[in-house]
């Protein structure tokens, strides 16, 4: 298939091809009229035929409702869903239908291996385990590039619940907690799976093929970032809690205890590391959306040269279409390395002048209104003291 379409085939996401299902995106009618022409006569001529009763087209955000898309005078057939690779894309961006979907999925699944999970002979470990395996893996399937709001979130979660009480034989008349559900089955939340699945799937998108316009090293770095995020979104909330409400004080006065945490901590350890990761990830996702621009850029040179349409050779691109490092493209690349060891730099500094390297397990306090010196104490410093300096080391090993 990619021998017989390589003169029309475009790359990602104009033409996604899988098997013989094939996608093809345009900005406009006509351009995509044209472009259904090419691959029609590509295919056909080549004894492929296009079948007129498959073929199907849908409008993202259309503004105006006039209009039909046509193949050989017949009319192609609109829609305003379809499903491709076993996820549902609706015309209005929404994942709606996707996620009620996905809920099926899961309580089709569970129905299959019902009478093992709702047997009581069977401990609830190997049923989270069979839960997981088999009913959570149909829910997330395609999750990765969904945009969930919290409502579809919630609605995911509450079939996951509804599941497990089934499983474990529990209503909700016996009124035990979702976290002790969830526990007992050794289940987490969805939406940090959904979270999770979703860098996974980022991490795969950055060592794809554009990343072999990218250095060997700027690969390091991309994949331990990656490491970084994940140990940060994974751990923190289990290591830090509320620190406000873990912190003891020896004193009873109103807003003592409030202002010695706010003197102790201008910003809790979990939004300094978050806006960390916000500022380093910057430069390099201004890098790649440089790249990206240069190379549909270069391909649209190289077509309409190839066309005998302009004279203008490709600057930054070679024969093959991969990116050569010179000029301004050379100046951006090092500049945006310049400015992620220049941030990651600055934040090790920052954290250092606002909490240091250690946690102290005594703090002591003499701000107002506090009536004298006073004595807080931080719950888990040896704990937290291990995470910041995990935390060190991992920028450290990124700056040398």
């Amino acid at each position: 298939m990619d021998q017989l379409s390589e003169e029309v085939r475009q790359e990602s996401p104009w033409t996604m091809m899988f098997a013989d299902d094939i996608v093809i995106c345009s900005e406009s009618r006509e351009q995509l009229e044209e472009n259904l022409e090419k691959w029609r006569f590509a295919l056909e001529r080549r004894g492929m035929k296009v079948s007129r009763n498959k073929t199907e087209y849908m409008c993202v955000n259309e503004r105006e409702g006039s209009g039909t898309v046509r193949l050989q005078g017949e009319e192609v057939k609109k829609v305003q869903e379809f499903k491709y690779l076993g996820s549902t894309v609706q015309s209005n961006g929404e994942c709606g239908k996707e996620v009620k979907k996905r809920v099926q999925a899961g309580w089709n699944g569970w129905r299959k291996v019902s009478g093992v999970l709702c047997d009581r002979k069977i401990s609830a470990r190997i049923k989270g385990k069979v839960y997981r395996t088999v009913v959570r893996a149909a829910m997330l399937y395609g999750l990765e590039t969904v945009s969930l709001r919290k409502r579809q979130e919630s609605e995911l979660e509450v079939a996951e619940l509804k599941m497990l009480r089934f499983s474990l034989g529990v209503t909700r008349l016996d009124r035990i907690r979702n976290e002790y559900i969830r526990g007992t089955a050794h289940v987490g939340r969805l939406g940090d799976k959904v979270r999770e699945a979703r860098l996974r799937w980022f991490g795969h998108v950055q060592r794809r093929e554009m990343q072999s316009h990218s250095t060997n090293i700027g690969k390091v770095w991309l994949t331990v970032l990656l490491i970084f995020r994940i140990m940060v979104l994974g751990g923190i909330d289990k290591v830090w809690g509320d620190e406000q409400s873990n912190m003891v004080c020896n004193v009873m006065t109103p807003g003592c205890k409030n202002v010695c945490y706010d003197n102790k901590f201008p910003i809790s350890h979990s939004r300094f590391w978050v806006l960390q990761i916000i500022f380093v990830t910057l430069p390099t996702l201004v890098y790649l959306g440089y790249t990206l621009h240069v190379i549909h850029k270069e391909d649209k040179l190289r077509e309409k040269f190839a066309a005998k349409q302009g004279t203008k050779l490709p600057k930054y691109t070679d024969a093959n279409g991969k990116l050569q490092y010179t000029g301004t493209l050379l100046r951006i690349y090092v500049s945006c390395l310049l400015m992620t060891i220049l941030f990651e730099a600055g934040f090790i500094c920052a954290q250092y002048y606002l909490y240091g390297f250690v946690m102290d397990s005594r703090v002591i306090c003499e701000k107002d209104p506090c009536p004298h010196p006073i004595e807080c104490f931080i719950s888990r410093p040896t704990e937290k003291t291990i995470f910041i300096l995990f935390m060190l080391v991992t920028n450290m090993n990124r700056l040398f």
